[in-house]
């Protein structure tokens, strides 16, 4: 890295009479040096790449005792943050989480609730089904079709937002209930509606 200087937000620039050092222990890496200290002192900035202290999986971090945004000119910090992505490029492994798939089905009390002016609805499919997710008012005429549609295996959510999809006009506030029902499995949910 070529010399650069600490900006003290003017593009002037600093003369940094104490600079924060940092010690590389653990096996970090010293990454940037202060032109006027000696490394036995510590670095301007360090790197770590490794199982942390109390640990068993793999991490990265890089440690400046300055702030990032203070380097300049910004051509140099540039290159400075194309350094860092570097180091971090390199991946580690992750482990990834397979998809947990429902061993029942079920179908979850909305919330918020009451609500007002939208609520979430949530259910699990143990199989593949087509899926019917509507909303009635107290007398049971439909007033809106949320999901109707095949749906695999799963956990879902819908948002619903007080409005009637045959008008797109809002309800009024009361009681409603919402029906899931799938090939093997059916069950109905209240809700309230305050405005």
């Amino acid at each position: 890295m070529p010399t650069f200087f600490f900006d003290n937000g003017t593009h002037g620039t600093i003369d940094v009479k104490w600079p924060d050092v940092i010690k590389s222990t653990n096996s970090g890496t010293g990454f940037l040096k202060y032109s006027d200290l000696d490394t036995a002192s510590g670095y301007a900035a360090v790197l770590y790449s490794g199982n942390f202290p109390q640990s068993i999986k793999p991490g990265k971090v890089a440690v400046m005792g300055f702030p990032f945004e203070t380097v300049y000119p910004e051509a140099t910090r540039n290159e400075l943050m194309n350094k860092l992505l570097t180091f971090f490029k390199t991946p580690l492994s992750v482990e990834e989480k397979s998809k947990e798939i429902p061993t029942n089905f079920s179908l979850s009390q909305n919330y918020p609730n009451p609500f007002n002016p939208s609520t979430v609805i949530s259910w699990q499919l143990a199989v593949g089904s087509h899926v019917s997710l509507k909303v009635y008012d107290v007398l049971g005429n439909e007033v809106a079709t949320l999901v109707n549609e095949e749906k695999p295996a799963g956990k879902y959510h819908v948002s619903f937002n007080a409005l009637s999809t045959t008008n797109n006009q809002p309800i009024a506030s009361g009681i409603y209930f919402y029906k899931l029902q799938t090939a093997n499995f059916s069950a109905v949910k209240k809700m309230i509606l305050l405005r």
